[in-house]
């Protein structure tokens, strides 16, 4: 084997090995922070979860929002709450969603606005497919009823 087709094996090795240490260090060092952060070291929790939320980890980002709401360990922080649930709303997190749509609805660290809470807390309905078409299945319904009206007999009075 040449040595260039070498090293590009023993690099592809390397990568491989190095995302599934990343896959079950994810939720490792996750639990080690939620330890930590209970023992009262918060700090070094969020350590962990601001480097696994950086590389687009949804539970890192949303640990560190509702830290930060709650004044968990760290000083209130309204912004930073909702600078890290977005970051997890962003990737799909109907939690932080969620909680996006209460920061707006209660004007907690935001002017209250009804129309962006609503937004927030609906969100997640956008991926729904499912409910397109639905006027068209109604509508033959509809069309469908004298005709099951005919075949199925009215109840009668009930005793």
């Amino acid at each position: 084997m040449s040595f260039s087709i070498h090293r590009c094996v023993v690099g592809l090795a390397l990568v491989l090995s190095c995302s599934l240490v990343t896959a079950a260090g994810v939720d490792d060092d996750l639990r080690e922070a939620a330890k930590l952060h209970r023992k009262g070291e918060t700090a070094r929790a969020v350590a962990i979860w601001q480097f696994w939320a950086a590389k687009g980890e949804v539970d890192a980002a949303y640990n560190l929002a509702v830290i930060h709401q709650h004044g968990d360990g760290v000083a209130v922080d309204y912004a930073r709450a909702l600078h890290w649930y977005r970051q997890a709303a962003e990737r799909g997190d109907k939690a932080s969603q969620f909680q996006i749509g209460l920061m707006y609805q209660t004007g907690q660290g935001v002017a209250v606005d009804a129309a962006a809470a609503h937004r927030w807390f609906t969100m997640h309905r956008r991926e729904h497919l499912h409910h397109h078409g639905h006027e068209l299945q109604m509508a033959a319904r509809r069309d469908q009823m004298p005709t099951l009206a005919a075949v199925v007999p009215a109840p009668g009075p009930t005793r």
